[in-house]
């Protein structure tokens, strides 16, 4: 019979560990029961205050840190009756308190994950006086460059310190998913929610977008690939454009109705790139910073003529149509302005505070375009905040006193129209905050295209700015004066104006309710079917039967039927269709009287 071996802990307690394999012994995985390496080959033993993976009851495995004892040099396990313990006493392990107090003062930020974000962060670190660690799972912050994996989910859950991400926060930032769920709004409060353009997904809404398309002839769109990025896969639609429902199948598309008179500044089109902080999760605050930057395109602007799909004629009318960044810097007419400073109305790429005083200048009322912003800053956070909530809440439980130390910077891409109108085009979950550009050049040895690596000063100076204040708003909860960020997110003005606009945030609660709090991503028929025992939610028409109808009607299906929290949504509208005709689609007087019910009963 194996036996279970036990590590002495800080606590002068013994934890159990996983059985170790009897041939093989030696490779005790440390990692797995809270030791850790740490500099100057030590170890530490994390206690519940600040550990890493978690105090001594909580025991996962972490395969991929695996690492054997023999890496250790100053420990080594030693047996005793059947035991195995570390051979140095406490005292060793653990550094002088005072040091380690003394260490916690300065706010250190792990760049391990930074990638291409490590040079803003060293001058935000430089700046701030904070210190860097690269140590897996260690510091005050974590910084991430793309999504959160599995193994850095279990460290959000055992420690309290910062994360610069939101779970499968990449899912809603598609431009698919992101369209769909605007759409939804727009369709309950189609007069609140007119900041986006005519979308269609494709192939899914390829009848009624054919439709459109036959039936106004100077109709233009713009097909983009849903994973797309930086103006790849972008390509022209108007009538005479040939293009079939199959071929929207290999990438899943949107068509974007062109905005066919967008504002100008030397005679070519720009937009807005706006980073958009969202921080927490149960208490969501969201910020607005009013310095970005404006992104030109490379060729001077004439309205479409023609749409063709033919990837050669459309680099042409791409440099004129499409703002991005990573498409226009390929173009040779591409100005990296330098010396944005004393020539801030020349380059590619200029400060939105110079945009802004351009405007004023002609006498354009500024104030009102960044009102305009908020409001639309406000109403997108309103629609994101159900999805972020809930995919949080699915990774690491509802209810649960989890970390929810999170934040996250977003780019929001908004386009002026000649009346000064605010379009959102789309809103990016990894926005770059790197202050380097690739330069393509031609290696004069094999006469081959190669790029280098050069450093833009005005991202060097925005970048460091947006990222030093959001960590300085994440860390205090207060904006510092003078700070390029403004909170949008609970609304400062008119609280009461968004009140109606959270109906999907509590379609979330009320999903969360019947789903449970371990996992609430789906619901099955019975815990739909709870819906039918509240009260006034059996008619004659409407009984348990014709819930089966209807949950099998929203239903995905596979190995089994469940529903998912867009499911649940359309169901419920269908139900309010029946009990409140009055109501149309909006689910609101429906979702309401649920809810009530359910905190008058305690459920939540």
């Amino acid at each position: 019979m194996s036996r279970t071996p036990l590590v002495h802990t800080s606590n002068s307690s013994f934890v159990k560990l996983p059985d170790i394999d009897k041939g093989d012994k030696s490779r005790l995985m440390l990692e797995n029961f809270g030791v850790k390496q740490r500099s100057y080959s030590k170890l530490k033993v994390h206690d519940n205050s600040r550990n890493a993976y978690g105090s001594p009851q909580k025991i996962n495995n972490h395969k991929h840190l695996q690492r054997t004892i023999e890496k250790y040099k100053v420990y080594s396990p030693m047996k005793i009756k059947g035991k195995v313990i570390l051979s140095k006493p406490k005292e060793e392990i653990f550094k002088n308190e005072e040091e380690e107090e003394k260490k916690d003062e300065v706010f250190r930020i792990n760049t391990v994950h930074a990638k291409g974000e490590r040079n803003t962060l060293k001058e935000v670190i430089k700046l701030e006086g904070f210190k860097e660690t690269k140590a897996t799972g260690e510091g005050n912050l974590l910084w991430y460059y793309s999504s959160l994996r599995e193994i850095d989910l279990k460290i959000l859950n055992y420690r309290q310190c910062l994360f610069n991400r939101y779970p499968r926060a990449s899912t809603i930032c598609r431009k698919r998913q992101f369209h769909i769920l605007l759409k939804k709004y727009q369709r309950y409060f189609p007069d609140d929610f007119d900041f986006i353009p005519r979308t269609y997904c494709l192939p899914d809404e390829y009848k009624s977008f054919r439709k459109r398309l036959d039936r106004k002839d100077d109709a233009f769109f713009l097909a983009k690939p849903s994973k797309g990025k930086g103006g790849d896969g972008i390509f022209f639609i108007n009538k005479g454009t040939s293009i079939t429902k199959e071929d929207m199948r290999i990438h899943e598309y949107i068509a974007q109705e062109y905005i066919k008179n967008p504002l100008l500044i030397d005679n070519k089109k720009f937009d807005f790139r706006l980073y958009l902080l969202i921080k927490g999760v149960d208490t969501m605050k969201a910020y607005i910073a009013f310095e970005g930057m404006a992104r030109f395109c490379t060729e001077e602007y004439s309205k479409p003529a023609k749409a063709k799909k033919d990837s050669a004629q459309d680099d042409a009318l791409l440099y004129k149509h499409l703002t991005n960044y990573s498409l226009n810097k390929k173009n040779e007419n591409y100005v990296c302005n330098n010396d944005f400073e004393n020539n801030e109305n020349e380059g590619s790429k200029r400060l939105l505070s110079t945009i802004f005083k351009y405007l004023e200048n002609d006498g354009i009322d500024v104030d009102e375009i960044k009102e305009d912003i908020r409001d639309i800053c406000s109403k997108i956070v309103l629609a994101m905040q159900p999805f972020l909530v809930n995919s949080f809440h699915t990774d690491m439980g509802v209810g649960m006193e989890t970390n929810q130390n999170l934040f996250h910077i977003f780019g929001l891409d908004i386009l002026l129209d000649e009346d000064y109108k605010s379009w959102v085009m789309e809103i990016n979950c990894f926005p770059s905050l790197s202050y380097f550009f690739d330069k393509p050049v031609i290696d004069p040895e094999t006469e081959t295209e190669k790029s280098i690596k050069l450093v833009s000063d005005l991202d060097k100076y925005l970048k460091p700015i947006v990222v030093k204040e959001a960590i300085s708003i994440v860390r205090s909860d207060e904006i510092p004066k003078d700070s390029v960020f403004e909170q949008v997110f609970p609304p400062q003005e008119y609280p009461e104006d968004y009140q109606e606009f959270t109906v999907y945030n509590d379609i979330r609660v009320l999903f969360e309710i019947l789903a449970g709090f371990r996992k609430p991503d789906i619901l099955t028929l019975s815990q739909f079917q709870k819906i039918c025992y509240f009260p006034g939610m059996k008619t004659d028409k409407l009984g348990k039967p014709e819930y089966a109808i209807i949950f099998a009607q929203y239903a995905k299906r596979g190995n089994r039927s469940f529903m998912t929290l867009d499911n649940f949504g359309h169901a419920l509208e269908h139900l309010c269709s029946i009990l409140y005709p009055e109501a149309g689609m909006n689910p609101r007087p429906l979702v309401s009287k649920l809810l009530e019910h359910t905190q008058s009963k305690a459920y939540y």
